[in-house]
């Protein structure tokens, strides 16, 4: 038995190290995983610019519609506003 122990996959890669150099492995998990969401993390993004690369100004003009709407509303409210103040307003 204690042969079929020493010729497990488990023993050979782990159990017959020392206490201090399972600690040191063991520490290097976190550096591992950190490493991998990084890379994770730039394939991501550059997956993302591919996809994306087509759609250029949409932004720029979703921010000058929506401000030109703005600008519409408070010219509404400016001349209602107006209105009121020269008492021209039904209220």
């Amino acid at each position: 038995m204690a042969e079929d122990k020493k010729e497990s996959l488990w023993y050979r890669l782990w159990d017959h190290r020392s206490l201090k150099e399972k600690r040191r492995l063991r520490s290097l998990v976190p550096w591992i995983l950190y490493g991998i969401a990084v890379f994770y993390g730039i394939i991501y993004l550059s997956i993302l610019n591919t996809v994306n690369r087509e759609k250029t100004g949409t932004t720029v003009l979703a921010v000058k519609k929506m401000q030109e709407d703005q600008f519409e509303d408070l010219s509404a409210l400016n001349s209602v506003y107006l209105q009121l103040e020269r008492g021209d307003g039904s209220g």
